[in-house]
């Protein structure tokens, strides 16, 4: 068998014979396909700012369904060994396999086992997107493409959302589809508002006028959810962006942020202000007040299922059932309430096992933001420089508090987002070593994407 059929090429210049030459082997490289960040940036769209629910006929076409398959099928033909060890390689990559897998472990001792089987493969096309991100090859340029996807996906849906989404409550907008309701898409808002920042200075001309205006669609879709967690997640993802800027431009972020938040608040509706004002005096809250449907309520039972089922946990998306079954062992009737916290939410869906498992994957994402929020000191920090990302995942851990979160999109759209980012600082601060997962001899499109 031949060392390229083993996944192996002979260094440039050796011979590989029979004879007293000593062989010399280098691993081969990954192979990177050209349209993996468009291909990204169409599952980011789907999986996670949920584009086609804009227009309900195209969910006819169950396009999570057809973008995996479609996903699947190019990397069958475009990827090689290397590609997938190195995408196996990376820890993040490791722990949502682990996560998705203690997940399907678990649907057999669920309360309501089909409901978790459908959670679990809910998870798929969540994974298929991780694949899409990772795969690309890591340079600044497939990082900015991919973070650009996000920015303007997740502001057109924000669009769509205050042009046709439904009003609820006393007038708070939702998600326009079944997705999202109003807190939910406040926190995915937040988020790409936060990355839509930290694009800002990266890019020119049109695309900066873009970027800016995908900002302002994100900040007025949070005003016009009026959510109380969702504000909470923009404004600690703005101080954790504007703490990361160096020099003038901290101040510059500071005073920008200053006054977009005045304007916001100018410019937001009575409901808005009214929802944050009370805030200030949350003590007198129905979340603390209401000992059965409150969320402090709710969290204490959580608490309750989660030490009766330490291990396996009551079973991916079944904390709902856990409180329809809560009802019926009281003898009494109410809302099967959310968790409405995802930490809560994944160690009584998953025990102890997955709730620690999707810890880990956020802790290990911030291990990871955090040095490209101060990156080594190097020629290369300013280019490496992404407080963004860490502001980002500030906004979701905040918005998480609040929020049933541990099997959606933006999680999973983070943790392979910032993998990226990362290995693409690996790359660059590993001296005499080409990027990681660039090949020998770079194609012309590699070299223009630097």
């Amino acid at each position: 068998m031949s060392g390229i059929t083993r996944g192996w090429v002979s260094q440039p210049g050796s011979q590989a014979t029979t004879g007293g030459w000593r062989r010399m082997l280098v691993p081969a490289a990954p192979a990177f396909w050209r349209g993996a960040p468009w291909l990204a940036v169409a599952l980011v769209a789907i999986v996670v700012a949920r584009l086609h629910e804009l227009i309900p006929a195209l969910q006819v076409l169950r396009p999570a369904l057809a973008g995996s398959a479609a996903l699947v099928f190019i990397l069958a033909l475009q990827a090689n060994r290397e590609s997938w060890r190195r995408v196996f390689r990376f820890t993040s990559t490791q722990l949502l396999v682990a996560y998705v897998a203690w997940a399907t472990i678990t649907v057999p001792f669920a309360v309501w086992p089909g409901f978790a089987f459908s959670t679990v493969r809910g998870l798929l096309p969540l994974s298929a997107m991780f694949l899409a991100v990772v795969m690309c090859a890591p340079t600044r340029a497939n990082v900015d493409r991919v973070q650009l996807g996000f920015v303007v996906a997740l502001a057109t849906f924000g669009v769509g959302s205050l042009l046709w989404g439904q009003r609820i409550g006393s007038g708070r907008v939702t998600g326009a589809g079944a997705t999202y309701d109003p807190n939910d898409m406040a926190t995915v808002m937040a988020v790409g508002f936060t990355f839509a920042l930290g694009l800002i200075g990266r890019v020119r001309g049109g695309t900066r006028l873009l970027v800016l205006g995908s900002a302002v669609a994100l900040i007025a879709a949070v005003s016009a959810s009026a959510s109380r967690g969702g504000t909470l997640a923009l404004g600690v993802g703005a101080v954790v962006l504007a703490a990361g800027q160096r020099g003038h431009r901290r101040v510059l972020y500071v005073a920008a942020l200053g006054l977009g938040a005045i304007v916001m608040w100018v410019s937001a509706g009575p409901l808005f202000r009214e929802r944050v004002i009370s805030l200030l005096t949350i003590k007198d809250d129905y979340n603390l007040q209401d000992d059965r449907d409150g969320r402090i309520a709710v969290w204490k039972r959580g608490a309750t299922y989660f030490l009766e089922h330490p291990i396996v946990g009551v079973g991916a998306g079944n904390f709902e059932m856990a409180e329809g079954a809560w009802f019926e062992a009281q003898g009494a009737t109410g809302k099967w309430s959310a968790a409405h916290n995802a930490y809560l939410q994944a160690f009584a869906d998953l025990g102890i096992v997955g709730g620690t498992i999707f810890v880990s994957l956020l802790g290990l994402s911030g291990w990871q933001a955090r040095r490209l929020w101060h990156p080594p000191g190097s020629r290369l920090s300013a280019a490496l420089h992404r407080p963004e990302l860490l502001a980002g995942l500030s906004a979701f851990c905040v918005g998480a508090l609040f929020l049933s979160l541990a099997y959606s999109g933006i999680l999973i759209g983070l943790i392979g987002f910032i993998a990226l980012a990362a290995d693409m600082a690996r790359a660059e601060l590993t001296p005499g070593r080409p990027p990681r997962g660039s090949p020998v001899a770079p194609a012309p499109w590699f070299r223009r994407s630097w």
